[in-house]
C-alpha cells in the first residue's frame, strides 16, 4: 500500500464551549470559550493556558494517533495551516497560527509521532486564510515530508 504524500488534520480555533449532563439529567450551562490567539494566550493565567492545552490535545487526540510515526516515515515535515474563520472579524493570521501550531507540535510530540517538535524535525511552516465558515470555523494543517 503506497504511503500518503500528506496527511491532512482538523484543529480546533477554541476550547470550551461545552456542556456536561449530570447523572441526574441535568444539562450544565455551557463552559467558557477559549479563542486561541496570541493575544488571549499572553493574557492568560498559566492555569487556563496549560488547560486549554490540554483540551486542546484531547480534542485533536484521534486524529493525531490514526498518523503514523511521522519521524520514522519522512524524518523532516513541513506544515502548512489554513484558517477557515467565523466571521469578517479583523484578523491577524499569526496571531491564531502561534498558539494552535505550539499546541499542535507540542501534542505531536507528546503522543509519539515527533521525537520533538525542534529544527530536527519540523523544518518549515506556512499559512493562510480561506473564505469565512460560518457553520465550520477551524485551522486545517497539512503535513508534509520536507
Amino acid at each position: 500500500m503506497p504511503v500518503p504524500h500528506y496527511y491532512r488534520l482538523v484543529l480546533p480555533l477554541y476550547t470550551g464551549g461545552t456542556t456536561r449532563t449530570l447523572k441526574s439529567g441535568k444539562v450544565t450551562k455551557p463552559t467558557k470559550k477559549h479563542w486561541l490567539t496570541m493575544n488571549n494566550y499572553r493574557n492568560w493565567h498559566y492555569q487556563t493556558a496549560d488547560s486549554t492545552k490540554k483540551k486542546f490535545k484531547e480534542a485533536v487526540k484521534p486524529q493525531i494517533l490514526a498518523l503514523p510515526d511521522l519521524t520514522a516515515l519522512w524524518g523532516v515535515v513541513h506544515l502548512h495551516y489554513t484558517l477557515y474563520p467565523p466571521n469578517r472579524q479583523t484578523r491577524d493570521l499569526m496571531n491564531a497560527v502561534a498558539i494552535i501550531d505550539k499546541y499542535f507540535s507540542d501534542a505531536l510530540v507528546e503522543l509519539g509521532k515527533l521525537t520533538d517538535d525542534d529544527l530536527d524535525n519540523i523544518r518549515s511552516l506556512s499559512c493562510n486564510a480561506e473564505n469565512i465558515d460560518k457553520a465550520n470555523p477551524r485551522m486545517e494543517v497539512v503535513i508534509t515530508q520536507h
